[in-house]
């Protein structure tokens, strides 16, 4: 409790002035060990910020029968847990995740499979000329990554898009 009665100040002003941060997240999961601290949140929501703002975590797990954020150090193995909600912090940045859009139709340089949008992300800002990506649905979902950001949009349901901030 002394640890976090030292960082809440820190914490709540960093609160104000960050963008939101963004995490990938799974449910049913708990990722075991790794384990740097936890606080107490009714919300799992409120976990992701938390985690960006700690020195060193990179997971949390929050659990329903605990109402805590466990913030780690590492994933750790993923094993099923009926009430848990479990993320990992993202280190890209990418804006507002559009639905039933595809950016820059045509402009589609590789692509990558994924479960969830999300991960995307990430995946993008490994590839040096990829500034934005759709992500579809098909065959368990995959990114198609994106060398412009300029050829518009074309409505596509179940299609979701992002561009990669710098």
């Amino acid at each position: 409790m002394k640890t976090l009665t030292l960082l809440l100040p820190l914490v709540l002003a960093q609160l104000m002035l960050a963008a939101p941060p963004t995490c990938l997240y799974e449910t049913g999961l708990d990722y075991a060990g790794f384990d740097l601290m936890d606080v107490a949140e009714m919300s799992p929501f409120y976990c992701c910020t938390w985690c960006t703002l700690v020195p060193g975590c990179k997971a949390f797990v929050w659990t329903r029968e605990s109402e805590r954020c466990w913030l780690k150090t590492e994933k750790g193995k993923a094993t099923p847990h009926l009430y848990a909600f479990s993320g990992l912090v993202s280190a890209t940045r990418c804006s507002a995740i559009k639905d039933d859009i595809d950016i820059s139709p045509g402009a589609d340089i590789g692509s990558a499979p994924s479960t969830y949008p999300e991960a995307c992300c990430d995946l993008c800002a490994r590839r040096a000329s990829c500034s934005a990506f759709s992500w579809i649905p098909w065959m368990g979902g995959h990114c198609s990554f994106k060398s412009a950001n300029m050829s518009g949009e074309a409505p596509a349901p179940g299609v979701r898009s992002a561009f990669l901030l710098p």
